[in-house]
């Protein structure tokens, strides 16, 4: 019973890493910026400072 709870333990994080690994990459290919969309297009630039700080582009 053990080593089947570990395997499937196993290849539930491998599931995990891959999921993950793969939004990233397709948010990072995506155009356009997350805080742009977020807010809009009444977006203004003291908005979007609120919203990530230093990290806009």
């Amino acid at each position: 019973m053990i080593p089947v709870l570990l395997r499937r333990l196993g290849l539930g994080l491998i599931t995990l890493a891959l999921v993950s690994l793969l939004v990233f990459a397709t948010t990072q290919a995506l155009p356009g910026d997350a805080a742009q969309a977020m807010l809009g297009k009444e977006a203004t630039t003291e908005r979007l400072a609120a919203l990530c700080g230093s990290n806009c582009t």
